[in-house]
C-alpha cells in the first residue's frame, strides 16, 4: 500500500515509499508540478473554494471545497464544508461529506463527522469518524448532477394541515 505525500516544496530530491520508482529520486524541481492553495492558520474563509492543484487547509473553512488533487487539512484546521478532491488528508476537524476519488486517510488527530466516499481509506489508531464510510475499490462512481427534488405543490401542504387539524379536533373531543 502507497503512502499518500504531501511534499515540502524545496530543490532537494525526495524519496516515495515505492522503492521501486524511477520517479522517486529525481529532484523536486524538474518534475511537472500542480499549483498548490493555501489557506494558512489563523485565516478564515467562507464560500466555495476551487483549487486546480493540491491543497492544504490548516485554517477555518465553511462552505465547499474542490481540489483537483491532494487535499491536506492540517492538524489546527477547523473545516465545515462538502469536500471533493482526488486524495484527502485529515489531520484536523471536518464536518461535512469527503469524497475522495483516490485515498481518504485520517491520522490520529483526525475527525470527521459526516458521511465519506473513497476507493482507499487508511485510519490510524486515535482517529475518530462518525456516518457512514462507502469504499469502492473500483474508483468512485460519479453522481448524476440532477436538478434538486421538486418541492411539494402547496395544495397538498392545506390539505395535510386540514387533516391534522380535524384529527387534533376529535382528539379533543374524546378527552
Amino acid at each position: 500500500m502507497e503512502a499518500v505525500e504531501f511534499p515540502a516544496r524545496g530543490r532537494e530530491a525526495t524519496s516515495l515509499q515505492g522503492a521501486g520508482s524511477r520517479e522517486a529520486m529525481v529532484p523536486i524541481e524538474s518534475r511537472p508540478q500542480a499549483p498548490l492553495s493555501v489557506l494558512s492558520e489563523g485565516d478564515a474563509l467562507v464560500g466555495q473554494l476551487l483549487i486546480s492543484g493540491d491543497g492544504h487547509l490548516m485554517g477555518s473553512f465553511e462552505g465547499q471545497v474542490d481540489c483537483a488533487g491532494a487535499l491536506l487539512i492540517g492538524k489546527d484546521a477547523r473545516v465545515r464544508a462538502d469536500v471533493r478532491a482526488q486524495n484527502v488528508l485529515v489531520a484536523g476537524s471536518v464536518k461535512g461529506t469527503v469524497v475522495a476519488k483516490g485515498r481518504l486517510e485520517l491520522t490520529s488527530s483526525g475527525r470527521l463527522e459526516g458521511d465519506a466516499k473513497t476507493s482507499s481509506v487508511v485510519v490510524q489508531e486515535g482517529a475518530v469518524h462518525f456516518g457512514r464510510l462507502e469504499v469502492y475499490p473500483g474508483g468512485v462512481p460519479e453522481l448524476p448532477q440532477g436538478p434538486p427534488p421538486a418541492p411539494r405543490p402547496a395544495g397538498v401542504n392545506r390539505a395535510l394541515s386540514a387533516s391534522v387539524h380535524r384529527v387534533k379536533k376529535v382528539w379533543g373531543e374524546l378527552f
